[in-house]
């Protein structure tokens, strides 16, 4: 029989091992100091962690991380990590299911609309099989934009050109949002913060909204709201040492904002820079598929575990 542990202080050991197997999974190794990844999950208060156990086993099986994400039109569970150690994948059968299962009902209880997360590309077919017909994940339509390793901060500077507030709304999320001189909304940045655990950095999920020009000639203007909504994201991950990774996730029909951040320096998303060859692919489960009988359909019967 299964059962979720949430986190807490004494299950710090095969919570850090579970995350160590999974580096080796993707032929990485924990480049971040365990004490510094213990402190954050004792800290925190957007970075949630359970353990998934089953009574044959005298470790937990698998973990799960995840975060509230915000976007322009929602509020949604971000699944950072879900892993399920090697030696089970087999023997214990329905540990993907249960663990996805425990997210449905994260989702239910709060009512969220949708829970994603990203997988890499090199996962094999029964785990991508898993998501879409298993889950019944459909592809996320964003393109994923980040801050390369190459990225100079230094030439950061606070965004002076439009008025700018910023509004808290949820533990780790905020919004920033530019007005012109007459309090026209010209563009919002929804700033989720998020931990990588690989690497035990903190970051930023950055989730766009650019408001159309009246006026779509103007491509000067454009450009400059652009500018500025780039420097203020970047100013506020400086200003709270979230730097580690600042990824962008733009609607693939805001082309113009992805081709500007591309030519600022960000590249396409990659869980390591060294090998280019190994992509995110973005997947979500819609507030529909939550609110049907998929929790009930993924606790029948077992499935192959997922290990993104």
């Amino acid at each position: 029989m299964f059962d979720i542990a949430e986190y807490s202080e004494d299950q710090f050991d095969p919570l850090i091992g579970l995350i160590k197997e999974q580096a080796e999974h993707h032929g990485q190794t924990l480049t971040g100091s365990p004490r510094k990844l213990k402190e954050e999950f004792e800290k925190s208060d957007y970075t949630k962690a359970f353990l998934i156990r089953h009574d044959s086993a005298e470790r937990p099986v698998g973990l799960g991380i995840v975060h509230e994400l915000h976007t322009p039109n929602a509020r949604g569970l971000y699944l950072e990590d879900i892993f399920i150690a090697k030696e089970f994948r087999n023997s214990v059968k329905g540990t993907g299911s249960y663990g996805f299962g425990h997210l449905i009902e994260i989702a239910r209880e709060h009512d969220y609309d949708f829970v994603n997360w990203l997988v890499t590309s090199d996962n094999d077919d029964h785990t991508l099989k898993f998501y879409t017909e298993k889950c019944r994940a459909v592809p996320e339509d964003v393109a994923l934009l980040s801050l390369s390793k190459k990225f100079n901060l230094t030439t950061a500077v606070p965004q002076a050109r439009f008025k700018q507030s910023t509004e808290q709304l949820g533990k780790g999320n905020f919004k920033i949002t530019l007005h012109d001189t007459n309090d026209k909304e010209l563009a919002t940045a929804y700033l989720n913060k998020n931990f990588s655990t690989f690497r035990a950095v903190s970051g930023l999920r950055v989730e766009p909204h650019i408001i159309k020009s009246t006026n779509p000639d103007n491509l000067h203007r454009q450009l400059e709201i652009f500018k500025a909504l780039h420097e203020a994201v970047l100013h506020f991950a400086r200003e709270r040492h979230m730097t580690g990774h600042v990824v962008w996730a733009v609607p693939k029909n805001q082309e113009a904002l992805q081709m500007f951040l591309l030519s600022e320096g960000l590249t396409h998303y990659q869980m390591d820079e060294e090998k280019p060859q190994t992509r995110f692919l973005p997947f979500k489960i819609t507030k529909e598929e939550i609110q049907s009988d998929l929790m009930e359909r993924l606790m029948q019967k077992p499935a192959l575990a997922p290990h993104s």
